[in-house]
């Protein structure tokens, strides 16, 4: 016959047990719905009908050839209205040092970005391209507006402190076996001036 305390020890154990079990029930329960929330934002990105620029992102300045095409106005539409979202799926780059160093010397040599945790811009993968496009809120300055003026195609009136609309991302293709990426087609950026109202 147990005693008193085995007896005692034994529910204490009990509850411990149920309690790691209830704890692990919760915390699989919670991931779950985690892993629900990523796989309902993908198929929200991977799935939104395709829409055109809207009127007002367009600069009359703009040949009418030069429009996106459908996945690439899904690329603009969640720049414009869900960079969070966008964010999701987006590897941070920056040019690297001997794409600058080349591009800096005067040769017309394709642009090289890699992963950076500091980069100005943003690879995209929705289906098949890869699109390049500036990290939303960049702060332009002298610096960054000319490297930004020989990836994009500018409109409108780029200069510091100007903002941009994307219009257009640009195309990146990956190098074989490198987590580096060669920009294969300019996007296009519209600039304007804030106005002081």
């Amino acid at each position: 016959m147990r005693s008193q305390s085995q007896i005692a020890q034994l529910n204490q154990n009990r509850q411990e047990l149920q309690s790691q079990l209830d704890q692990f029930q919760q915390d699989n329960k919670q991931l779950q719905n985690q892993l629900e929330q990523s796989q309902e934002k993908l198929a929200t990105l991977q799935s939104q009908p395709d829409k055109e620029v809207s009127r007002e992102s367009q600069s009359q300045e703009v040949n009418p050839k030069l429009h996106p095409n459908s996945e690439e106005a899904k690329v603009v539409n969640f720049y414009m209205n869900n960079s969070d979202l966008l964010s999701e799926y987006a590897i941070e780059v920056s040019e690297t040092e001997e794409s600058l160093n080349i591009q800096l010397l005067g040769n017309s040599q394709p642009v090289v970005f890699q992963k950076s945790y500091h980069g100005f811009y943003w690879i995209v993968t929705l289906k098949k391209p890869k699109y390049l496009i500036p990290k939303p809120n960049i702060e332009i300055n002298q610096s960054n507006l000319n490297r930004i003026q020989q990836l994009f195609e500018c409109h409108g009136q780029p200069m510091t402190n100007s903002k941009f609309k994307l219009l257009k991302p640009a195309i990146v293709s990956r190098i074989d076996g490198q987590d580096k990426w060669l920009l294969t087609e300019a996007g296009i950026l519209i600039f304007y001036l804030e106005s002081s109202n």
